[in-house]
């Protein structure tokens, strides 16, 4: 999947209001309970791209809170500048994990400590690129509940609208990801992205998506 397709008529910039008005506009003026559900958890991930509001992205790229000590300062940096404002050796290290479960999907990151990914909080370990890693509030970037489920719906009986919506939802969480990219070192991404999700219940689109898309990540 990429941009939308040229039959929808949707910007490459397009955002969740244009999404919302292409259903309306092919569903005779309605937006029913379960795109609104999926629509707004897209539009919150959309939030924190556009506006920056407190979240993990946030507080993953925050200099302040990278542990210096361990990601090195050049020996001709500038020492008269506070630390966060200095380019360090290198930036903190971080996997991306694309995860669906019973509940929808997720798009986390991990932290490593000796190569090792944790899912803890910790504060002052030496061994970590970050001072504090609290994982309730820097885990969990992107969620949408029962994207699974919105998946297999738009499969068998969904419109252009709906497809419109998954592409979104994929658009926005690449652009999160990008995004990451460009202020730390993303060292792996794992698991079953949207897209791929898409194209494993398409091959199957009569069988549940827990059946599909949930198992086929557990082999993965």
């Amino acid at each position: 999947m990429g941009l939308y397709p040229d039959k929808y008529g949707l910007p490459d910039e397009a955002e969740i209001k244009d999404i919302n008005a292409f259903k309306k506009k092919i569903n005779w003026g309605e937006i029913p309970a379960f795109f609104q559900l999926v629509g707004k958890s897209i539009a919150d991930a959309e939030g924190f791209i556009h506006y920056g509001f407190d979240n993990a992205f946030k507080k993953i790229v925050d200099r302040k809170n990278w542990n210096y000590e361990r990601l090195g300062i050049p020996v001709n940096a500038d020492r008269t500048m506070a630390e966060h404002a200095l380019e360090p050796i290198r930036r903190p290290k971080i996997c991306l994990y694309h995860v669906f479960n019973k509940t929808g999907y997720e798009l986390l990151a991990f932290p490593y400590v000796k190569s090792v990914l944790i899912d803890e909080f910790r504060e002052n370990d030496p061994k970590l690129d970050f001072r504090r890693w609290d994982p309730s509030q820097m885990k969990v970037l992107v969620r949408i509940p029962e994207l699974h489920k919105f998946i297999a719906f738009t499969l068998v009986n969904g419109d252009d609208a709906d497809m419109a919506l998954i592409v979104h939802a994929h658009n926005v969480v690449n652009r999160m990801i990008s995004m990451l990219e460009n202020e730390v070192d993303v060292h792996e991404i794992r698991g079953l992205s949207i897209d791929q999700g898409f194209k494993k219940q398409s091959l199957s689109p009569d069988d549940t998506p827990e059946d599909i898309i949930i198992e086929n990540q557990k082999k993965g």
